[in-house]
């Protein structure tokens, strides 16, 4: 049984990973996350995937990295490339996942 519970959760993983590779709103999403570490990639570099780097470049200019391959977000590397902000997709997802997941299993499972 709780192979079969495992499994599940991981199915709905992999597919919220496939969500959010095409949200709706990803270029207000991107731009979010431009505007809160605004001070970082001024300084920086900000790395994004293949489908966001026109719309990344245009808003951070010289300060665009690269690409990258990853779901969604933007990495920023600061100037001397000593430290990186993860704002990947799949990494905010795996932080919400693990802080969130056993309240989730609870919920879906309740055991006696």
């Amino acid at each position: 049984m709780l192979s079969a519970e495992k499994e599940l959760l991981d199915e709905v993983y992999a597919k919220v990973l496939e969500k959010l590779a095409v949200l709706q709103d990803g270029a207000a999403i991107l731009q979010s996350l431009l505007k809160a570490h605004a001070a970082d990639w001024r300084t920086g570099k900000v790395y994004c995937n293949e489908k966001d780097a026109n719309a990344v470049r245009a808003a951070v200019g010289t300060s665009f990295g690269g690409t990258i391959d990853c779901v969604g977000g933007i990495v920023i590397e600061s100037g001397d490339g000593t430290h990186r902000i993860d704002l990947l997709y799949e990494t905010l997802l795996a932080d919400v996942w693990r802080d969130s997941i056993r309240e989730v299993a609870e919920v879906l499972w309740p055991r006696r």
